[in-house]
């Protein structure tokens, strides 16, 4: 009784064995896929988080289709600030590579009503989109803006997804030395854009119109360019049109 009891352990202890080792090469013929980000321009913070959030995802059913339609019904691309995203998967290396970019900040919004009073702020970014202000702390946070941001004034009247192409184009083509000059541009009820500038502790007032807003910024640069020469530089440039342009003071030349 007692050789057949030691064989029957034996048995056991070996069909163990077997399923230990046939259990670990399971395993190993199906690793846990790695993972591959690029942040590009985003927060590091919350697209961690994002990215840890669609590894999980992705692991439940292995379906980049799923993870994808998770992103579009969650609207995870406009909570996480993203500008573009791509994510691939290579099943040979069972490689998940993520991709993200952002948009570069360009102004700080400020929304009035018609009797002067703050509505709201928020920060307009490449493209025209409009986000919330902590994407402007989160990235100074992260030391990945830095410098001050031109303020945009706007009326609520004057509110429109139009309205906001037309200035993040108007900030992102006009040259970077002029923009670093720039701290306030106003749009007012009729879509005039005015821009404030300062120019060697000087204050400048721009008034450009509905209209030519780079062709008169370039004019404006060298208009300010003749006078800056002499030591001299006017209060306020208005242009009545790209070609005509009026220069006041304010004291005697």
């Amino acid at each position: 009784m007692g050789s057949m009891r030691l064989k029957h352990k034996l048995i056991a202890g070996l069909m163990a064995s077997v399923f230990c080792a046939a259990s670990m090469a399971a395993i190993n013929a199906n690793p846990s896929p790695r993972y591959k980000t690029s942040f590009g321009s985003c927060s590091s913070k919350l697209t961690g988080e994002l990215t840890l959030l669609l590894i999980k995802t992705f692991e439940k059913k292995n379906s980049l289709k799923h993870l994808k339609n998770k992103i579009v019904k969650e609207n995870l691309k406009e909570k996480y600030f993203l500008s573009e995203y791509r994510i691939n998967y290579n099943p040979i290396k069972k490689q998940l590579e993520f991709q993200f970019d952002c948009p570069k900040p360009l102004a700080k919004v400020q929304v009035y009503k018609n009797d002067g009073s703050e509505l709201y702020t928020a920060i307009l970014v490449e493209g025209g989109k409009v986000f919330d202000p902590y994407y402007d702390v989160i990235l100074r946070k992260e030391k990945k803006l830095e410098g001050s941001l031109p303020f945009f004034a706007v009326p609520e009247k004057a509110i429109s997804e139009d309205i906001f192409i037309d200035i993040s184009r108007y900030l992102q083509e006009v040259k970077t030395s002029f923009l670093k000059k720039i701290s306030e541009v106003m749009i007012d009820k009729k879509n005039n854009l005015t821009v404030i500038i300062s120019e060697e502790n000087n204050t400048i007032s721009v008034f450009l119109g509905k209209n030519e807003w780079n062709q008169k910024t370039t004019k404006l640069i060298k208009t300010i360019d003749y006078f800056s020469k002499k030591n001299k530089y006017p209060s306020i440039v208005k242009f009545t049109s790209s070609k005509k342009v009026v220069v006041k003071f304010s004291h005697n030349l």
